[in-house]
């Protein structure tokens, strides 16, 4: 797979490997991608009593506002020239459109969150149920592909840092540290995020369920994950997003690779509507950018 690819893939990798993976890679390309462009903000509060940084799992979030939003569509888009296999003609730029369907719910004391990738017709579903929790920490997980190549369904448990996979009757266990974020949280959680500029609030690992959701990311030594608050966004901006709310996820991950240690630039940006308390918009540090439709452009790419 190209570096390319690895650097913003994650997620549903293991049940889809054909045309469905690349729309897989591109959403982990859009968040998962994401991490990391500087640790702007360095700056505390005036008073000197609040912490710079503080967990991310320390805050405590009105998620009743996620009930009743309904699902929400978002087109896709790779902005920038990537390679395919071991191809050495890139794509070119904006080469492909999907589309990433969410839905939220609340079932007692979990949050049900379901995440659907549509590209080219192949679809890769995933839902999450999890604890009401800032990281919206994943109980349960259960994957499935459109796919003929892939896998027809996984399911993970989730429990004292590990999470237990079961596929085409096997099982078996990895590490899932309990601070890891998800992408698939991602998109619920920042809409209730404090909009108070001066801390960061930070996370232990980053993976997504609707990619390669075994390779997980960890901080690099010394520079924390963490999600920022950046203002409002000014009226001069040219990106449609003007008068939105902006958040910064950042980190630097780092791999080793063939004897050498790779490290790994991750950054997205977050635009929230205050009005209707919805995600409007993101971009990935790699040009990837993903934005929510409206009903006429819902109609036009054919969403279900």
């Amino acid at each position: 797979m190209d570096a390319l690819f690895q650097d913003f893939m994650h997620p549903l990798a293991p049940i889809v490997r054909d045309r469905t993976t690349l729309g897989l890679l591109i959403l982990r390309n859009i968040v998962a991608s994401v991490i990391v462009v500087a640790m702007v903000l360095s700056v505390g509060c005036s008073s000197g009593s609040t912490p710079t940084h503080m967990p991310l799992s320390a805050l405590e979030l009105d998620f009743g506002k996620l009930d009743g939003l309904g699902p929400q569509s978002y087109g896709m888009e790779m902005t920038g020239k990537m390679k395919l296999g071991s191809s050495d003609e890139p794509t070119g730029t904006t080469s492909f459109f999907s589309t990433l369907i969410i839905d939220t719910s609340i079932d007692d004391d979990q949050i049900v969150m379901d995440t659907t990738l549509d590209l080219m017709g192949h679809q890769g579903k995933v839902q999450i149920r999890s604890k009401k929790n800032a990281l919206l920490s994943p109980i349960q997980a259960q994957m499935a592909s459109s796919s003929k190549s892939a896998d027809a369904s996984v399911t993970i448990k989730f429990a004292d840092g590990k999470a237990v996979i079961s596929r085409k009757g096997k099982q078996r266990e990895i590490d899932f540290p309990p601070g890891t974020l998800t992408a698939e949280a991602i998109y619920r959680i920042v809409p209730l995020l404090p909009r108070k500029q001066g801390i960061s609030y930070t996370f232990d690992a980053f993976t997504s369920f609707t990619g390669d959701y075994e390779l997980i990311d960890k901080p690099d030594a010394g520079r924390p994950f963490f999600l920022t608050y950046q203002g409002v966004e000014p009226a001069s901006s040219d990106n449609g997003q003007a008068g939105r709310h902006k958040y910064l996820m950042s980190a630097y991950a780092s791999y080793h690779s063939k004897g050498k240690r790779v490290e790994i630039d991750r950054s997205m940006e977050f635009y929230v509507d205050d009005q209707s308390g919805r995600l409007t918009f993101m971009r990935s540090h790699s040009g990837t950018a993903m934005h929510l439709l409206d009903p006429e452009q819902i109609k036009s790419t054919n969403v279900p």
